[in-house]
């Protein structure tokens, strides 16, 4: 990500600026190109990294072995599940 710092500011900068504190804007160009634009308090709350931290997330994360089990025992894998018919019936339906 990269910040850019706009000194001076077109008034229809400024009504646009004022706005996307209230609110999240898409800006659209004559030409159909959108921008998404939000209001922003901290920018370290915003960053999500870049790939290679996001791996290594999923690796750690896969590395958590009371976290897998907990995904296993909540999953359905390998699990009977109500079959719809069997739903509708105690739905009286």
């Amino acid at each position: 990500m990269k910040v850019i710092t706009i000194s001076e500011q077109p008034e229809i900068f400024s009504e646009i600026f004022k706005l996307a504190q209230t609110t999240d804007l898409i800006l659209q160009l004559a030409d159909g190109t959108k921008f998404f634009l939000s209001y922003v308090t901290n920018e370290q709350t915003f960053f999500i990294g870049n790939e290679t931290d996001f791996e290594q997330e999923i690796i750690a994360t896969r590395r958590n072995k009371a976290l897998m089990q907990f995904l296993d025992e909540r999953g359905t894998k390998n699990k009977r599940g109500t079959p719809i018919e069997e739903v509708r019936e105690q739905l009286g339906l």
